[in-house]
């Protein structure tokens, strides 16, 4: 497709806008720290802290739409809006405007948020997995536990890496068990202000969220999906045509129109 027939499209254009203010709002926010740590006034650590995050956003924004173009499908327009503002909710607006030091509840905002989106997705990837399938009651809570489990599969994994995160760097706090320290023994124990110890609690209380939001989108959508099936489709993921590598004979008809052109 070319650019000027992909951009006539509303929904296509739609997604080049947000697309292209997150990425200027990313943009934005990486000016501004720069140059507050060319005037000295944020430490080199906490710059780079700041530079991390905004690659990462860079490439949390883009990452819908990479994976569509290369696994060609195209997503529902609002699940790719919200997918990108995620990535840039959580890196961006949490790191490098550090909205996570300016809201308490930021971290769990996102990860509630999260449920839903991950499970919109999660939708779907299942519609796409049983596209061949007949449509029906089977195929209907298929697809709603496909998405419930991919969600909670997806808050694991994070919370997996948080862990691996605070365990290979001794000075990281990703789950918050640093919050709940009192003191240090001599004898390397701690005292700590939760019994439970505030990584679990921290932990769990994000699962419990990402559970909570993936339940606030899941259950009115198993009403209506059992009451209208065809309401599914708007979670449709679309598949898009393979890449066509262009053939000699295409490349032969192809100078022969350009020469037949120059004649004229």
């Amino acid at each position: 497709m070319k650019l000027k027939s992909f951009f006539s499209v509303p929904r296509n254009l739609a997604a080049l806008i947000v697309w292209a203010a997150l990425i200027a709002a990313t943009l934005g926010g990486f000016i501004w720290r720069t140059v507050e740590f060319t005037t000295q006034s944020m430490e080199t650590g906490w710059y780079l802290h700041k530079v991390q995050h905004t690659v990462f956003g860079l490439l949390g924004i883009s990452a819908v739409f990479a994976a569509e173009f290369v696994f060609r499908f195209r997503a529902p327009l609002p699940v790719e809006i919200c997918v990108s503002a995620f990535a840039f909710s959580a890196n961006v607006l949490g790191n490098v405007y550090d909205l996570y030091g300016m809201i308490d509840v930021w971290d769990w905002i996102l990860h509630a948020c999260s449920g839903v989106v991950f499970s919109a997705a999660g939708i779907g990837l299942a519609l796409a997995l049983l596209r061949n399938q007949p449509a029906g009651t089977r195929k209907t809570i298929s697809v709603l536990l496909f998405a419930l489990l991919i969600t909670l599969a997806l808050g694991y994994l994070w919370e997996l890496f948080e862990f691996t995160v605070d365990t290979v760097s001794p000075t990281s706090s990703a789950q918050e068990w640093a919050d709940g320290v009192i003191a240090e023994l001599p004898d390397g124990t701690f005292i700590v202000s939760n019994k439970r110890g505030t990584a679990l609690v921290d932990t769990m209380m994000d699962m419990f969220l990402m559970l909570c939001g993936s339940l606030v989108l899941l259950i009115p959508m198993t009403a209506l999906f059992f009451k209208k099936p065809a309401a599914m489709s708007a979670f449709d993921f679309r598949p898009l045509p393979p890449f066509r590598k262009k053939k000699k004979d295409d490349k032969t008809d192809d100078l022969a129109d350009e020469q037949t052109d120059e004649t004229e």
